[in-house]
């Protein structure tokens, strides 16, 4: 799931990325066009009470950013909760989340 909401003063929006697993899992990273699908930076999700993960980030808006999670650094999994699907190179699928402009705020998919 995803949770958007604009920042003014820094003109970014910040989304909130949450996995909800269907089993057991010891680490969540997030890796997407906005940290260079992890060469630039590692984005772990933290565990939350519920067993949910989740991770919050500033992102630029008018641009759209492809992103999966990877589970366990074996499994890449796709948010279905996604703005929007995309076919990779690899022949799976990446999630999208679209960062319109400023009038969309605090909208939640």
């Amino acid at each position: 799931m995803l949770k958007k909401s604009f920042n003014k003063k820094q003109n970014t929006y910040k989304v909130t990325f949450r996995f909800e697993p269907e089993s057991d899992v010891e680490t969540v990273q997030l890796l997407g066009d906005f940290n260079e699908w992890g060469q630039k930076k590692q984005h772990f999700l933290k565990k939350r009470k519920n067993g949910s993960y989740s991770l919050t980030l500033s992102l630029k808006p008018q641009q759209s950013y492809e992103y999966r999670y990877f589970i366990d650094d074996k499994q890449w999994v796709t948010d279905t909760s996604a703005d929007s699907i995309r076919w990779n190179i690899f022949g799976s699928q990446n999630s999208v989340v679209s960062i319109d402009s400023e009038e969309n705020t605090n909208l939640e998919n």
